[in-house]
């Protein structure tokens, strides 16, 4: 099970801003064409077009080019099963492209990655439990009194 991040800034982020950060980057590029699956049984072409400001990244290891980002005022991509390791690819692309931006990488729920793939997760935490009460102050029985 993958984990979505996005590459975000308070004010949002452009498609034009975003167009030229890729465009400086190394091993990333602008995407425009159409994702194509084929259905293995029948044959079957599934198009879904291209949405503007996907990029894709060059991941060394697969030696292929790799679908990884979406483009909406945000930069959202799922994160590797490897991101918390040194020399993941995806995460120091991701990095770099932030630095370029003035952005920061956040997760679904709020929380800040730093560069190392660590995160402010256990900070947001509260520092007690929170006790719920689940059992009504009467007994089902007693709900007439």
């Amino acid at each position: 099970m993958s984990y979505e991040l996005h590459i975000e800034k308070e004010e949002g982020i452009t498609l034009e801003d975003w167009i030229e950060v890729v465009s400086s980057t190394d091993n990333v590029r602008i995407n425009k064409e159409d994702y194509v699956a084929v259905n293995s049984q029948s044959g079957a072409e599934l198009r879904m077009p291209a949405s503007e400001g996907d990029a894709e990244v060059y991941l060394a290891e697969e030696n292929e080019w790799a679908r990884i980002y979406r483009f909406n005022e945000a930069i959202s991509f799922n994160a590797t099963e490897t991101w918390d390791e040194p020399e993941d690819e995806l995460r120091a692309i991701t990095f770099a492209l932030a630095k370029k931006l003035d952005a920061q990488v956040n997760g679904d729920e709020g929380e800040t990655y730093n560069e190392d793939g660590s995160s402010n997760w256990k900070d947001m935490r509260p520092a007690q439990p929170v006790k719920v009460n689940l059992m009504p102050a009467k007994k089902w029985w007693q709900f007439w009194k």
